[in-house]
């Protein structure tokens, strides 16, 4: 018999207690030692190697039983024995300081542990030098622990200053070589350096192959590497492509159903989605279904997931009405398995809502979201963030709906809780104040809109700066909505410290810059500067030609708008040649034949009329009107206004004849789209008679008269004042084309419209009764002319008095006709003498 305290006794416990360790049972393995440690202490002394050793072995499974704080503060213990006892350079005291460190680090001090092994190796380098093993690995540490401690940064930076030590000392082909350069891709990702991670991993897997082959699982890991890296870098095909040629590999290693495989197929249909291809993400996530649900099960996290996801890139391909009945199957089978209180099931509740939303269901979004909000307040309460967004969904899509004042009196109720929950300066309720502004103008009140901006506006500079885009946003709004309010002025005020915002954060010559600078020119135009607003465009436009170009669609528009400011300060000349500048520029970059051309062009013909360019107008709109029969055809509205801007213009330019013609033609268009007895039938048919009289076509001016008389007393009745005009031209007309009695007719009409209509002592009437004692005079009724005259002027003296100048006028008349009538009475005497003298003679 040996006796407990024969060394070799204590060797037996010592590999008794390292075996329950090996066995798992670390605990087991500490509290051995904990037994054995006293016995050594008092056998063999605190400081005997095997004491010490004991003390070492002791702190190790302490660590390993999940006690590292217990074991670190053991192993700093004993360090300081060791180093008593043996020096700080001895190997078992370099053993324990490297595992001090690493309990340190595995405690949670993972600062700790970064001093511990910058100590380590200190002591390392001096008793090694700088190539040995051991020193490469406390390298590796310190990388490790610095970038648990948070700084990815400088985990990164030393493990690319260890990798050319390893590959110079163990070769670049080292298993050891080979992990630094997986750490490197690893912390180059976690430091944000997504580009630099993926190429790291490239490198990684040039390696792997040419060692380890393509098909090893190392090999593999570093692909799926290359590809999840790429795709954070921002370059989403290349993902997709990276997993694509993945899946190749681990379908002929795994098999098409490892999970690994599936999961690959997985991240190739989310790459694809996120690379713009939603269609093909969705049909890629329909194949992987049919497999999970064969091998996974129709319940399997993974497979529920996919489901959602499917619905998902549907969503994004478009096809919001599909997502919606995904979701719906989706949710039934989630409530079965999970229960309708599960987080999960919860999501695909909100989702679904979201997608019946965008489907252009938005009554259907926000009762789907009133159903939600119902579950998140019985299961997460009220005031849980979920919920809150809940609430402010509804919201939206109550306003979506229709129902503005009902999104506008939600988000009310909102903030209050918003305000108590998260205060008056959470980012939620500052953006709740911003939507609820948003609903009340949409309600139609768009000066409580500005109200609750402005207010806005005051809180968003304190908490966020006046520079924060949140804050700029706001000062956007508050402008839009002053100008709904109808406060031009006020707008401009608000784009004015929109774009000195922006020249702040963005510089001067950023498109946004440029676009708040247009908007404030434009509302100061609006609120009556036009002349200010000119001389504003104008600089503007040259900067945007020298930052933009000349043909970049944001200069296209400051041009118009120049153009529309200059007509607006009075200048139609100025306002038309801008017109003509902006019309070369859009028939180059849009053609002359894109709708924004014919619209510079009518505004350059409309601009050239108004200057009192008739002539430039006319030959305008005769451009105009070609391109718009050839693009619009000759019965649109727009071919009509052309029609009829030509025919006045023609007009206005002196040829009659002319402009006769452009209203024939108009008049024709319009009795076809519009019909004969529409207003502006009607109007283009009287200009059409006023230009065959103007020019010498009096036949046809009387006959386009009697046309429009017969409208215009169909559509207007014979008692209006425009259809008796009508009839009075007629007379006219007609009495200018040599037909005297037609004219004594249509004058005799109108006397009996005009006594019925204005009475016989009307002074429209007593001028029809001396027109038509002028036509029945020139008709060759002399005598009836006096006699209708001679009691017209007794009226007159009556009515107006004798000495009014229609009296006087019709006096004339009278003595002209009375002369007229003797004449004729002389006539007719001496050819009765005549004749009787012959019968005499005879």
């Amino acid at each position: 018999m040996l006796g407990p305290d024969h060394p070799d006794a204590l060797n037996t416990r010592t590999r008794i207690a390292r075996g329950r360790g090996e066995a798992g049972d670390a605990a087991g393995a500490a509290a051995a030692l904990e037994g054995l440690l006293a016995e050594a202490e008092r056998v063999l002394g605190p400081d005997h190697p095997d004491t010490l050793a004991t003390r070492h072995n002791l702190a190790y499974w302490r660590g390993e039983a999940g006690d590292a704080a217990g074991a670190a503060a053991a192993l700093e213990e004993l360090l300081a024995d060791l180093e008593r006892v043996l020096g700080p350079d001895h190997p078992d005291t370099l053993t324990t300081r490297h595992n001090l460190a690493r309990q340190r680090g595995e405690a949670g001090d993972a600062a700790g542990a970064v001093v511990d092994f910058e100590q380590l190796l200190a002591y390392q380098e001096r008793v090694l030098g700088s190539d040995n093993p051991d020193i490469l690995t406390t390298r590796a540490h310190i990388a490790h622990w610095r970038g648990e401690a948070g700084d990815a940064a400088g985990a990164t930076a030393a493990y690319e200053q260890l990798l050319p030590d390893l590959e110079r000392v163990l070769g670049p082909d080292h298993p050891d070589t080979l992990t630094t350069l997986t750490n490197i891709g690893y912390w180059r990702g976690k430091a944000g350096d997504a580009p630099g991670a993926a190429a790291a991993f490239e490198e990684l897997l040039a390696y792997l192959e040419r060692v380890l082959g393509s098909d090893h699982p190392d090999t593999l890991a570093a692909r799926n590497n290359v590809a999840y890296w790429r795709g954070e870098a921002g370059d989403a095909a290349g993902a997709a492509t990276a997993y694509e040629e993945l899946l190749a590999h681990r379908e002929r290693v795994l098999g098409p159903d490892h999970p690994d495989t599936l999961t690959t197929r997985a991240n190739i249909g989310y790459w694809r989605g996120e690379g713009a291809d939603a269609a093909g993400a969705a049909v890629a996530l329909e194949e992987l279904l049919v497999d999970l649900e064969r091998v996974l099960g129709p319940d399997h996290p993974d497979t529920v997931t996919t489901r959602g996801n499917i619905a998902r890139w549907r969503g994004e391909a478009g096809d919001a009405a599909g997502a919606a009945v995904a979701l719906e199957g989706l949710l039934v089978d989630l409530e079965r398995v999970l229960g309708q209180d599960h987080t999960d099931t919860l999501t695909t509740r909100s989702n679904l809502a979201y997608w019946r939303g965008e489907a252009g269901d938005a009554a259907g979004a926000a009762a789907a979201f009133e159903q939600l909000l119902a579950y998140q307040e019985r299961v997460l309460g009220p005031d849980h963030p979920d919920t809150f967004t809940t609430r402010s969904n509804i919201a939206r899509w109550r306003g979506e709906a229709g129902d503005a004042a009902g999104a506008a009196v939600a988000l009310e109720e909102l903030l209050v809780d918003l305000e108590r929950v998260l205060g008056q300066d959470h980012t939620d309720t500052l953006t709740t104040r911003s939507n609820l502004a948003y609903w009340r103008a949409e309600a139609g009140d768009a000066a409580s809109a500005v109200a609750v901006l402005e207010e806005l506006l005051v809180d968003l500079e304190r908490v966020l700066g006046p520079d924060h885009p949140d804050t700029l946003t706001a000062w956007n709004d508050l402008a839009k909505w002053r100008v709904e309010a109808g406060d031009a002025a006020g707008a401009a005020a608000a784009f004015e410290q929109l774009f000195a915002g922006r020249e702040r954060v963005l510089g001067p010559d950023h498109p946004g810059t440029l676009t708040a600078r247009h908007n404030l020119i434009y509302w100061q135009g609006e609120a009556g500067d036009a002349a200010g607003a000119t001389a504003a465009f104008q600089q503007l436009l040259a900067d945007q030609e020298r930052i933009l170009g000349p043909d970049h669609t944001d200069t296209i528009t400051t041009r118009n708008n120049l153009a529309y400011s200059r007509k607006e300060a009075g200048d139609a000349a100025g306002a038309a040649a801008a017109f003509e500048q902006l019309l070369v520029c859009l028939e180059r970059v849009s053609g002359p034949e894109h709708p924004d051309a014919l619209t510079a062009l009518n505004n350059l013909a409309c601009l050239r009329r108004e200057a009192e360019d008739a002539a430039g107008a006319a030959a305008a709109f005769k451009l105009l009107l070609g391109r718009t029969l050839r693009v619009l055809g000759p019965d649109h509205p727009d071919t009509l206004r052309t029609w009829k801007g030509l025919a006045y213009s023609t007009g206005e330019a002196g040829d009659a004849a002319g402009a006769a013609a452009a209203f024939e033609q108009l008049l024709a268009g319009l009795e076809r789209v519009l019909g004969l007895d529409h207003p502006d039938a009607l109007a283009a048919l009287h200009k059409l008679a006023y230009w065959r009289g103007e020019a010498g076509d009096a036949a046809g001016a009387a006959a386009a008269f009697e046309q429009l008389f017969a409208g215009r007393e169909r559509v207007l009745g014979p008692d209006h004042p425009d259809t008796l005009n009508a009839l009075t031209n007629i007379g006219n007309w007609r009495g200018k084309a040599g037909d005297a009695a037609g004219a004594a007719a249509a004058f005799r009409q109108l006397l009996v419209e005009q006594e019925r209509v204005r009475g016989p002592e009307h002074r429209l009437t007593l001028a029809t009764r001396l027109l038509l004692a002028y036509w029945r005079g020139k008709a060759g009724d002399a005598q009836g002319a006096v006699a209708a005259l001679k009691q017209l002027l007794a009226d007159y003296g009556r009515i107006l008095g004798p000495h009014h100048p229609d009296t006087l006028r019709a006096k004339d008349h009278l003595a002209r006709w009375q002369s007229k009538a003797s004449e004729t009475a002389g006539v007719h005497q001496s050819t009765a003498e005549s004749s009787s003298r012959g019968a005499s003679h005879r």
